[in-house]
């Protein structure tokens, strides 16, 4: 199973710091003891396996949820991977197998989209706009905007009005 899908129950918790506590003062009683707590931690980690793949769509889910709070303000990736206790490589694949784009391009369209938003209900400068939709600067913005839309977002307000 991939490191980081599912967080270990209590019971498993304590299991494992029983293991770890057994094999510090190995004798051969306590050999049939690990023998047995082995045996039941497996059978723990059995019966996860059906939820296995709920937990990997809901840390997808809970990434995208981070993503969408996080629209007018700067979030890296170590930041999101660390909300999710889990790896920052695992959260990338998982979340472009789940969604079929990174997280960058989904954060940067859904920016994007929001500052469209806002060129078409307020009159805000394109400089308001871009630090409103979370971007750092404006020359930034109306590259990505471009890059996105096709124009520049002074010229998409002005052709939607």
């Amino acid at each position: 199973m991939p490191s980081g899908v599912f967080q270990a129950s209590d019971l498993m918790t304590a299991r494992f710091t029983e293991i770890k506590e057994a094999l510090s003062q190995v004798d051969r009683l306590q050999s049939r003891r690990l023998d047995l707590l082995a045996g039941l931690v497996v059978c723990d980690l059995m019966t996860l396996q059906p939820t296995l793949s709920s937990s990997v769509r809901s840390h997808a889910e809970r990434a995208r949820e981070i993503l969408e709070d996080s629209l007018t303000e700067p979030i890296s990736l170590k930041e999101l991977a660390g909300h999710l206790f889990v790896s920052r490589e695992y959260l990338r694949q998982l979340f472009r197998r789940e969604f079929g784009e990174s997280m960058m391009n989904y954060l940067i369209r859904r920016r994007v989209e929001f500052a469209t938003s806002l060129l078409e209900s307020t009159s805000d400068s394109v400089k308001e706009i871009a630090a409103q939709a979370g971007f750092p600067n404006e020359y930034y913005f109306s590259r990505v905007f471009r890059r996105v839309k096709g124009m520049p977002p002074s010229a998409w307000r002005r052709q939607k009005r």
